[in-house]
């Protein structure tokens, strides 16, 4: 895909290239990642910040399976005093907005603004993926339990034609 805006950068189609990557990664392995089930681990988000990730940015990083949704950069990683297990990969995020600009013609009267659509990447790592995080900074892992409920449990056994449950 060629990039056909002139103001736009040669990034923006590294982003899709990385989107679509990760998609056709994933259906190699047989793996649909959109039927995927989600992780019970929440939304993900960044660990500092606590800000959600959001858009195309909540399937890319859910569909990891990590059981903790807490991401951080390099840099965060670092002035954290922590460290990158060794081998470990980072996984891009997408970051998008409109940037207005002045545009200014040549013997107009008036300015006029201009919308510019600014597309980036970058690159986070898991919680799981780092080592010396201190403590008090990773959030608790609550456990939960399945109790299932004993009378659905006896009527669903008893199905006579009872369809494969997974």
């Amino acid at each position: 895909m060629k990039n056909k805006h002139p103001t736009l950068s040669s990034k923006t189609t590294n982003v899709y290239e990385i989107v679509n990557k990760r998609i056709i990664e994933h259906l190699e392995k047989g793996v649909i990642p959109w039927q995927q089930p989600w992780a019970e681990s929440g939304l993900p988000k960044n660990l500092i910040s606590g800000r959600n990730y959001r858009g195309i940015n909540v399937w890319l990083l859910n569909s990891l399976g990590y059981s903790q949704n807490y991401f951080l950069s390099f840099k965060q990683v670092k002035e954290l005093g922590g460290s990158i297990k060794k081998g470990e990969k980072a996984t891009e995020v997408i970051f998008w907005k409109w940037i207005e600009k002045d545009n200014i013609e040549p013997n107009a009267t008036s300015k006029t603004k201009e919308k510019i659509p600014l597309l980036r990447y970058y690159r986070v790592f898991n919680v799981e993926q780092c080592t010396d995080i201190p403590k008090e900074k990773l959030p608790l892992v609550i456990e939960k339990n399945n109790d299932p409920i004993q009378t659905c449990e006896q009527i669903i056994s008893q199905m006579p034609t009872r369809p494969d449950i997974r």
